[in-house]
């Protein structure tokens, strides 16, 4: 399975059975055949979000992956209200038309995303983010409780998994002491979905479980 942009607004991606591959759009999407150069079957989108949230369109520019039960993810972060938050959506191409169903959740405070990663069996996200605390509520508390300890500001580069959908979100390793600033380092799991490889600023690439 491949993924490449063939405009702004839709990305071309080959179908698990390597003999089709299916052009994306906002709204629907294309499916050609490889063997057949003149058949194309056009499958519309069918976004299951409440009216309160309504949709653009499929997210195609932040394609991340095919599962192997032919659900395609999108996910985004955005910033919002001064907050980081992230998109999921989940478009499952078993059925016509396609069902998106879109998650939307909040980072906790002092979070800065960086990279996602789906894993090779579609069950588990990676997230690596850096985590920035510079301490400021203690310091707010220590006016009013003088004897509070001092804690060091917080700076370092996390890794945690969760569900597709982002629940069940558990840390998977960190490292202290990073900063952000310098190019996004490789985010990726083994092909078994059992480990996540990351790189940091040091030229090293680490391994969780």
């Amino acid at each position: 399975m491949s993924f490449f942009k063939k405009n702004i607004d839709s990305t071309i991606i080959w179908l698990s059975d390597s003999h089709h591959w299916a052009e994306i759009t906002p709204a629907e999407m294309f499916i050609h055949s490889k063997d057949d150069a003149a058949t194309v079957t056009r499958v519309p989108f069918d976004f299951k979000q409440p009216a309160s949230k309504p949709t653009t369109g499929f997210d195609t520019t932040y394609v991340h992956c095919l599962t192997p039960k032919n659900h395609l993810i999108s996910v985004k972060s955005y910033s919002s209200d001064g907050a980081d938050q992230a998109v999921i959506e989940d478009a499952d191409l078993n059925i016509n038309p396609i069902s998106v169903y879109s998650t939307t959740f909040k980072f906790p405070f002092g979070i800065d995303p960086e990279l996602v990663a789906l894993s090779p069996d579609g069950k588990r996200i990676a997230w690596k983010w850096f985590h920035r605390d510079n301490g400021s509520t203690l310091l707010w508390l220590r006016r009013f409780i003088p004897f509070l300890p001092k804690i060091p500001p917080i700076a370092r580069m996390e890794v945690w998994t969760s569900n597709i959908d982002g629940s069940d979100m558990e840390e998977a390793g960190y490292i202290d002491k990073s900063y952000p600033g310098f190019p996004p380092y490789p985010l990726f799991w083994s092909k078994d979905s059992k480990k996540i490889y990351f790189g940091d600023g040091n030229s090293s690439l680490w391994a969780v479980n």
